[in-house]
């Protein structure tokens, strides 16, 4: 009596490994899937190596524009304090 096809066992075999009863794959079938994992490999290669150059001039673009919206907050601290003093000695002069 057979096994049914759903209780067949996994098994694991190696990766260049084709059972008997399987047809060879064709010539083309295999160019084509060697010539895309290439151009997967350096796709990834290319990304891998000018990522790190735009990141760094874009961190560096980010800590000039972060160095210079603190030098104007505390340009306008500067101002504020200024104008919050003038203010008050006015107060003062029109009191005496």
């Amino acid at each position: 009596m057979k096994k049914a096809l759903h209780a067949k066992p996994f098994r694991l075999q190696m990766p260049g490994h084709t059972p008997r009863h399987a047809r060879p794959e064709p010539a083309r079938s295999k160019l084509l899937r060697g010539v895309s994992l290439c151009l997967a490999a350096v796709c990834l290669a290319a990304s891998v190596s000018f990522q790190p150059a735009t990141a760094a001039t874009s961190m560096a673009s980010l800590q000039n524009k972060l160095n210079s919206l603190s030098k104007s907050i505390d340009q306008h601290k500067k101002e504020l304090s200024d104008a919050k003093k003038r203010k008050l000695l006015q107060k003062r002069w029109k009191v005496s």
